[in-house]
């Protein structure tokens, strides 16, 4: 135990020597005393310094000791234990000495080194565990109205972002039929300009169905429904859904599937969602005139690789630790030229490690990178991500 200051508060000089020298050398505590002969004096030395125990003389000239517990239990700005002396061994001075707020008694003809340091230690240590109980129980309530704001602003995102996206596919679904010119031919500029929209658009929907899916990731609702569908036709139409963003920069986009793997039993939704993270991030990150690469390729016999490389900038080695953790991009400028939430990636390990599969990344600055996602080929049963925690049906 630390130094202890001790204040004595007692009109018997003999009494204080006598507390002093059994004090003195303890083995638990070293100690430094205060010592006033009154009450007066005894409350004026513990509003001035910060005392860890008082020993306080029951019959004091000014006032009786139950008086003075009253008073410092009132002040309220500071809590001391205190420890009742008395020659009298009453019990009813022990009772009211306690209702009032000391935190032990003992009579002063039993008193001895033993007893003494005991009924210090014993205050001092009761005091610090009161006060980290009531420390963790306020941590317990700043945690519980952390939690109920948390799950409030997820509630309102959710909400929100689900409002944001109804009006936008139909915005992106007219866009694309006047740019497909099924109502009538456009020009070369107005193809252009609506090429532009539909950029935009899709990078807005992209941060829509992100901000949706974190928001469900964590607050445990992410649930899965796997079905039999076409690795090529999927990927085909996510290429379709970038293409405006890849001609805008006059990048291309190809696309190779092994055979013996056309076919997997997966959530396709969120296999789309993981490929356009993939993609979109391959096309953001690659310089005018350059080329991205979707592979499709088996792992083990019961697993697939799909794999985005591209031309672009690369990732410097000691950003690759970076990658996959929410809201974090590269470095400043980055993120000046290239926009973004930093949301992608890190969903897309969330979602990929949900169904049994891993992630990662290889790249050379200033050459390119390949992102790769490894995923089982058949997912049994629909799968809940509990808040926290990862489960994984895979078979």
């Amino acid at each position: 135990m630390d130094k202890l200051k001790i204040l004595i508060i007692d009109d018997d000089q003999v009494d204080r020597k006598n507390y002093r020298s059994l004090l003195t050398d303890n083995p638990i505590f070293q100690t430094e005393i205060l010592e006033a002969d009154n009450a007066k004096n005894g409350i004026e030395l513990w509003e001035k310094n910060t005392v860890d125990c008082i020993l306080l003389d029951y019959r004091l000239p000014d006032m009786d000791g139950v008086e003075v517990v009253k008073i410092i239990k009132n002040k309220g700005y500071k809590n001391t234990p205190i420890v009742m002396l008395t020659g009298l061994g009453n019990e009813k001075v022990a009772v009211a000495a306690m209702k009032e707020g000391a935190t032990d008694y003992l009579v002063k003809d039993e008193i001895n080194a033993h007893i003494l340091v005991t009924s210090i230690t014993n205050a001092v240590t009761q005091l610090k565990l009161e006060k980290q109980l009531l420390r963790y129980r306020e941590l317990e309530e700043q945690k519980r109205i952390a939690e109920e704001q948390y799950r409030l602003k997820n509630e309102f995102l959710t909400n929100m972002t689900h409002e944001l996206r109804t009006p936008l596919n139909p915005i992106i679904g007219f866009t694309q039929i006047v740019h497909d010119e099924v109502m009538g031919s456009v020009n070369k500029e107005q193809k252009s300009a609506l090429e532009r929209v539909l950029t935009s658009a899709h990078h807005l929907l992209q941060l829509i169905d992100n901000a949706i899916e974190i928001s469900e990731l964590e607050a445990g609702k992410i649930i899965f429904e796997p079905k039999e569908f076409t690795l090529s036709q999927v990927i085909n139409e996510v290429m379709d859904s970038l293409s405006a963003l890849a001609s805008e920069k006059k990048i291309r986009v190809t696309s190779e599937v092994e055979k013996n793997i056309s076919t997997v039993y997966l959530d396709p939704t969120r296999f789309k969602h993981l490929l356009n993270n993939y993609l979109s991030n391959a096309i953001k990150f690659t310089p005018e005139l350059g080329w991205v690469n979707i592979r499709i390729k088996s792992e083990t016999a019961t697993s697939f690789r799909l794999e985005v490389e591209d031309s672009g900038i690369g990732i410097e080695p000691q950003d690759m630790n970076k990658l996959f953790t929410t809201f974090q991009q590269l470095d400043s400028s980055a993120s000046k030229q290239y926009q973004g939430t930093g949301l992608g990636l890190s969903l897309t390990k969330h979602l990929v490690e949900a169904q049994g599969g891993q992630v990662g990344v290889n790249s050379v600055p200033g050459k390119g990178s390949t992102f790769y996602a490894i995923l089982p080929r058949k997912q049994a049963g629909a799968l809940i991500m509990p808040s926290g925690k990862i489960k994984s049906n895979a078979v």
